[in-house]
C-alpha cells in the first residue's frame, strides 16, 4: 500500500505544483490575501490538481518515449510501475478535488480552471508537436493561473503583470528548451527540437527576458509608483533572471523546479522580492 501511494504521489509531479504559487499574486497584491484566505487555498489546490490532471494526460502518452531516456525512464508510466486503472483512478480523483474547488468559487474562477486545462490537453495532444507554437502554448498557460488567483477573490490584475506572467514563463521555458537542445546529444530528446537551433531559442530568452524585465519596471512603476520598496524588488529580480540565465550556459535548466530550489542565490532573490512587496502593499 505505501508503495502504491509513493508512486501516485509521484505521478502528480508535486515538485511541479510550484508553479501555482503564481495564483496566490493577485490575492497578495489585492491586500486580500488573510481576507480570503480559504477562497485563496481552494484555488491553490484547484490548480494543483488541474497542474497533476495534464502531467497524468501527458506522461500516460509519452510512456513509450520516456521509457527510452535516462531521467524520465524512472516515472511511474514509462517504468510500468502503474497501469491504465490507476490512470482512471487518479484521474478521477483529481476531477473530484477540482470541481468540488470550483463549486465554492466564483464562476469566473471555474472559466478560467477550464481554459487552463483546455490549454494543458491541447499541448498534449497537438501543439507540442508545433515548433514555437507549443512554447507560446505553455506560457498561456502560467498567465492562466495569475487570472486564476484574481478571479477566485474577485479582484482585478494589472495588465503590465500579466503580461510579465507571460513573457516570465516564455523565458523559463525557452531556457528549459535550450538546455534541452544542448543535452540533444548526450539524450533523447522530445521531437520538436530537431526544428529548432540554438540562435533562435537563444534569441527568444533574449527577447523574453528583455520583456519580462521591462513589463515588471513598468508594473512597479505603473501600479507602485514612489514607493521605496516596490522600486528596490526591481533589484532581486533582476538578479533572480540573470542568475536562471547563467545556469542555460551549463545546460541544466530541463528542471527549473530543482535548479531554483537548489540555487541560493535565485531563493535568497525571491525571498527579497517577497519581502519587499510585502513591504510596498502592506506597510
Amino acid at each position: 500500500m505505501h508503495t502504491i501511494l509513493l508512486n501516485y504521489t509521484k505521478a502528480l509531479r508535486p515538485l511541479q505544483w510550484i508553479k501555482n504559487l503564481l495564483v496566490l499574486a493577485a490575492p497578495f497584491l489585492a491586500k486580500v490575501f488573510l481576507e480570503d484566505i480559504a477562497e485563496v487555498v481552494l484555488a491553490f489546490i484547484a490548480f494543483c490538481a488541474a497542474s497533476s490532471f495534464g502531467y497524468l494526460v501527458n506522461d500516460w502518452r509519452d510512456k513509450e518515449i520516456d521509457a527510452s531516456h535516462p531521467k524520465k525512464m524512472f516515472r511511474p508510466f514509462a517504468s510500468q510501475t502503474l497501469k491504465f486503472h490507476d490512470l482512471i483512478i487518479l484521474m478521477t480523483f483529481l476531477i473530484v478535488i477540482i470541481t468540488t474547488s470550483c463549486y465554492f468559487l466564483p464562476t469566473a474562477f471555474s472559466y478560467t480552471v477550464a481554459a487552463y486545462l483546455a490549454i494543458t490537453l491541447s499541448y498534449s495532444f497537438y501543439f507540442k508537436y508545433v515548433p514555437v507554437v507549443e512554447i507560446v502554448v505553455l506560457s498561456l498557460g502560467f498567465m492562466a493561473r495569475a487570472i486564476g488567483g484574481a478571479t477566485a477573490v474577485n479582484v482585478s490584475t494589472s495588465s503590465w503583470f500579466l503580461i510579465f506572467s507571460g513573457f516570465g514563463a516564455l523565458f523559463i521555458v525557452s531556457t528549459k528548451r535550450l538546455s534541452e537542445f544542448k543535452n540533444r546529444k548526450s539524450q533523447q530528446v522530445r521531437g520538436v527540437m530537431s526544428s529548432y537551433t540554438e540562435s533562435f531559442l537563444t534569441a527568444v530568452l533574449t527577447s523574453a527576458l528583455t520583456i519580462s524585465l521591462l513589463t515588471y519596471t513598468l508594473w512597479i512603476f505603473s501600479v507602485h509608483e514612489g514607493n521605496y520598496w516596490a522600486t528596490l524588488s526591481i533589484l532581486p529580480v533582476t538578479v533572480g533572471f540573470l542568475r536562471y540565465t547563467w545556469h542555460k550556459e551549463h545546460g541544466d535548466g530541463e528542471t527549473p523546479e530543482r535548479m531554483i530550489f537548489g540555487d541560493v542565490a535565485i531563493l535568497v532573490a525571491g525571498m527579497s522580492v517577497v519581502v519587499s512587496l510585502t513591504l510596498a502593499v502592506y506597510k
